[in-house]
């Protein structure tokens, strides 16, 4: 697969974000069809003029009304007007990074950051320009706008082109987003970055990286309620195993986070 200038490029344009569509037969209860009441019921309370009406959520008045079509109109209704959320921890955070796209000498190259050694969180790491939303701005501004800001860029400079796969863990969610930074020129901000630097994007297409393994490990709390649970102290915790991809380019080990990110975005463009 040719990797270098216009060619790849316009693969990267291809790069689009997709959601899986519900079919609203898999979304609608089932009802036996010798049961006359409750298929009138169906049609007559399910259909899609009734959609997005208030009395698809009346409330349950008492416990006589579980069971009856009543409670399964109301499930219903609370479900199928709003969109599933992901189930995470409190303290998950979630941010958003701009994988930003560069051309030198023909060639389609990613830029890096390494952040700088003063910083509380990662210092040293190397990673992409990003961080956590602002107000209610969307993942995909807040990408713009850290890319801006780490890269002394304005945003007529970043084009984003797509949104790639978003990464999830136990503690964080990250939306990545693709981008042609034009007419850069090497700026970025020290409070932030020790440095950026520039990797082929074709060494990722061509590359596996190594991959290791951590594992995670449980320690509750001291005061753990133990005695709530099947096999108290004793409980056999779910092991939690983790890939961790090194990629190393040159003297620059990129990993972590940051190279499933690079990774998954090369394996799309290489489908």
């Amino acid at each position: 697969m040719h990797c270098a200038g216009k060619g790849f490029l316009s693969g990267a344009f291809a790069l689009r974000r997709g959601r899986e569509a519900m079919e609203e037969n898999l979304c609608k209860p089932i009802y036996s069809k010798q049961n006359n009441s409750e298929q009138e019921y169906c049609e007559q309370d399910y259909g899609e003029s009734n959609y997005g009406k208030q009395n698809y959520c009346e409330p349950i008045e008492s416990e006589q009304d579980y069971g009856k079509p009543k409670y399964r109109k109301h499930i219903y209704g609370k479900l199928n007007q709003r969109t599933p959320v992901i189930i995470r921890e409190s303290k998950c955070h979630e941010s958003a990074v701009c994988i930003p796209l560069v051309i030198e000498d023909g060639e389609v190259r990613v830029l890096f950051e390494q952040r700088a050694s003063e910083l509380a969180d990662q210092p040293g790491d190397i990673c992409f320009p990003g961080g956590m939303a602002e107000g209610r701005e969307s993942c995909r501004e807040t990408a713009v706008r850290e890319c801006c800001e780490e890269l002394l860029i304005k945003a007529e400079q970043v084009e984003i082109l797509g949104a790639s796969d978003i990464f999830f863990s136990y503690n964080v969610i990250v939306h990545p987003f693709a981008a042609v930074i034009k007419d850069y020129e090497g700026t970025y901000s020290r409070d932030e970055v020790a440095e950026v630097f520039t990797v082929p994007l074709k060494f990722f297409v061509e590359n596996e990286p190594k991959v290791h393994t951590v594992e995670w490990k449980a320690f509750p709390e001291d005061n753990f309620p133990f005695e709530l649970i099947n096999g108290g102290e004793n409980y056999k915790w779910r092991r939690q195993i983790q890939d961790e991809p090194f990629y190393i380019y040159e003297n620059k080990v990129i990993w972590g986070i940051t190279a499933k990110i690079v990774r998954a975005f090369a394996q799309r463009l290489s489908e």
